[in-house]
């Protein structure tokens, strides 16, 4: 264990060696830092394409919900006329 300790210390103890394991330490946080951006920024196309795709649903489902309100009403109403209707009938009878 002696003789790789040695050889770890002389190996860390080198300039060059040094320098070489700072520039593939840069490297490697130089792409990690990209990777991250490109995550990110596909997380974010992801998202606003899910953002746009509920809007649009959300606006159907609107539409949808005004037109059953207004057959809805327009239902209620024919209901009202018929019950008059019929109650006018049995005070006849």
């Amino acid at each position: 264990t002696t003789t790789s300790s040695s050889s770890r210390k002389r190996s860390a103890a080198d300039p060059a060696d040094k320098e070489a394991k700072a520039r593939e330490r840069v490297l490697r946080n130089r792409a990690a830092a990209q990777e991250s951006r490109d995550k990110k920024r596909k997380y974010v196309a992801e998202i606003e394409a899910s953002n746009e795709t509920l809007q649009e649903e959300n606006c159907q489902l609107l539409k949808r919900l005004k037109t059953v309100e207004s057959d809805n009403l327009s239902l209620h109403q024919r209901l009202e006329a018929l019950t008059a209707q019929f109650a006018q009938m049995q005070q006849q009878l």
